[in-house]
């Protein structure tokens, strides 16, 4: 009998050691709706850039020089935004930070992004067999339309993973203000950078 209650004990102390790392790492995942890693340092106009998420997604991005598809990152100071995408609903008073990469080929024709490395701003017609970034800022009203927008002069995205998600750190000068950062964004399919908040704020 004395063996027997030994037994026991011994079994019940082994189940109550594995349930506590199960219950640790359940704490420990990350909150969905909330882009773990994504910050952005410096100012634009004056004004910090509070990253609440970031996803990303393949587009045809118009308002952009490519000629064809390209990938988009989306870094917003609020939450929630494939949802939103989804809703097509804006948020009000928000702001954006759009990164529309692409690879081009030696007729300067543009495909979304494939490998890591580094892609350079520039505007204008892309230059051929290159990796680039168009880095664009949109400042959104109190109704979630644009009020005011601006593209980077400068800089460049270090992509370190090129899949889902897409995962990269940043170097950017605007006309009013210089960034860096970093971004961890998964892919969300409803994302289009040429939505409009159909449904309102």
């Amino acid at each position: 009998m004395t063996q027997l209650l030994s037994l026991l004990v011994v079994v019940a102390a082994c189940g109550g050691d594995s349930a506590a790392p199960d219950a640790k790492q359940a704490d420990a995942k990350p909150i969905d709706g909330t882009t773990a890693g994504t910050t952005v340092t410096g100012t634009l106009g004056g004004n910090s850039f509070g990253a609440l998420d970031a996803v990303a997604n393949t587009v045809t991005a118009s308002g952009f020089d490519y000629d064809a598809m390209s990938t988009d990152v989306t870094i917003t100071t609020f939450a929630n935004e494939c949802s939103l995408q989804m809703s097509q609903t804006g948020t009000p008073n928000g702001r954006i930070l759009v990164l529309v990469m692409a690879s081009t080929d030696a007729a300067g024709h543009s495909s979304p992004v494939s490998a890591p490395g580094a892609y350079s701003v520039f505007s204008g017609t892309p230059p051929p067999s290159s990796k680039l970034v168009e880095a664009y800022y949109e400042i959104d009203g109190a109704t979630c339309l644009k009020t005011s927008s601006e593209f980077a002069t400068a800089g460049t995205v270090t992509l370190t993973s090129a899949t889902a998600p897409m995962a990269g750190v940043f170097d950017f000068t605007f006309p009013d203000g210089h960034i860096t950062g970093k971004f961890n964004a998964p892919a969300c399919a409803a994302l289009n950078p040429n939505a409009t908040p159909l449904n309102g704020c």
